[in-house]
């Protein structure tokens, strides 16, 4: 694909925060497209992971929740590429979390789906207020659980109520316990620390770029 590009996108591209300042004290529009308006300076300096852009562009105001190629804002490109540090940076900034691109994805869906990387889904999930640890283990609970109790019981478990613990050992000592509860239709237990403790209320469980080739010019 051509498209033509301002010599800061150039400048932000490549990571030479340098020429970033000195364009934008010659008064370089922060916010340029390039023709095909896929994206920013702070666009493709947060896909190419140069922190020290982000910063100097963000200093300058650059527009963090810009829409670029597909819908896409920097946090998107930053969170597909697994930098984490822009990601964080971008997030201080006001970049909304749960914004989507045109298929409806999310900063989190990219982290998870194209970089994989764990600490950027963890900076995701913080900022959305959710807690990476509390899903990790909820998960790691339930494969335990499974493995004891086969598929049904565990799906049980995890639908008519609530399973939370610290550790995977408190599992097996109460399974029996919780096993026995739910064939005589008691309602959910807790596991505590080491107790048992019912619980009614329900919780929802928590279930766990494209690259674009650019000729710049």
């Amino acid at each position: 694909f051509f498209c033509e590009c301002t010599l800061l996108t150039i400048a932000a591209e490549n990571g030479h925060a340098s020429v970033v300042e000195v364009l934008l004290k010659a008064e370089a529009n922060v916010n340029a497209v390039d023709s095909n308006k896929w994206f920013t300076p702070l666009h493709v300096a947060a896909e190419n992971g140069h922190a020290s852009v982000v910063e100097v562009l963000l200093k300058a105001e650059a527009n963090v929740n810009a829409v670029g190629i597909e819908g896409c804002t920097p946090l998107h490109f930053a969170a597909g590429n697994g930098h984490v540090d822009i990601v964080n940076l971008l997030l201080e900034k006001g970049a909304n979390v749960n914004a989507v691109d045109r298929y409806g994805k999310t900063p989190l869906d990219y982290a998870e789906g194209y970089a994989k990387n764990q600490d950027v889904v963890k900076a995701l999930l913080d900022a959305r207020g959710g807690s990476f640890v509390k899903a990790r283990n909820k998960a790691m609970i339930a494969g335990g659980v499974n493995t004891l109790l086969g598929t049904a019981i565990a799906v049980a478990l995890f639908t008519t109520g609530t399973i939370t613990a610290q550790l995977i050992p408190i599992v097996i000592a109460v399974v029996a316990v919780t096993a026995a509860a739910l064939v005589v239709g008691c309602a959910t237990y807790e596991l505590l620390k080491p107790s048992t403790k019912v619980d009614g209320a329900e919780k929802p469980i928590v279930n766990s770029i494209n690259e674009q080739q650019r000729v710049t010019s």
